[in-house]
């Protein structure tokens, strides 16, 4: 039977490759599990992104530092469009939504995965 592992991080390798693993190490390791040492891969720094829980409206996994594509209502009712980074708050995950931060799903019709602050500079706003 095939140990299903949920993946909570991801980090670009020493190749430019993103690697998925649910823990995190000192010094920018990503591992498997309790005993999952011996699967480590170490990772760049400036790469590592917490998964968030959510996927997007095609099933995309969100995770922190995804650029996104928002849809939601403002306050008069009217359909509204705007990019903005997921990042983590060390409570929950956050997107810059009206003046403010807002949590990732409030007030949000719709939401699209369509890049990342790493791969993507030129999708920053």
């Amino acid at each position: 039977m095939e140990e299903i592992i949920k993946k909570q991080f991801r980090g670009k390798d020493e190749s430019d490759k993103w690697v998925y693993r649910d823990c995190i190490g000192i010094e920018s390791v990503l591992y498997n599990g309790l005993y999952g040492y011996r699967d480590q891969v170490p990772v760049k720094i400036g790469t590592i992104c917490q998964y968030s829980g959510k996927k997007d409206k095609n099933g995309i996994e969100i995770y922190e530092k995804d650029i996104v594509l928002l849809k939601y209502r403002d306050g008069y009712g009217n359909i509204k469009e705007k990019k903005s980074i997921v990042f983590c708050n060390s409570t929950d995950f956050m997107v810059h939504l009206f003046d403010d931060y807002t949590p990732l799903i409030s007030n949000i019709m719709d939401i699209e995965v369509i890049g990342n602050i790493i791969d993507n500079e030129d999708l920053i706003f």
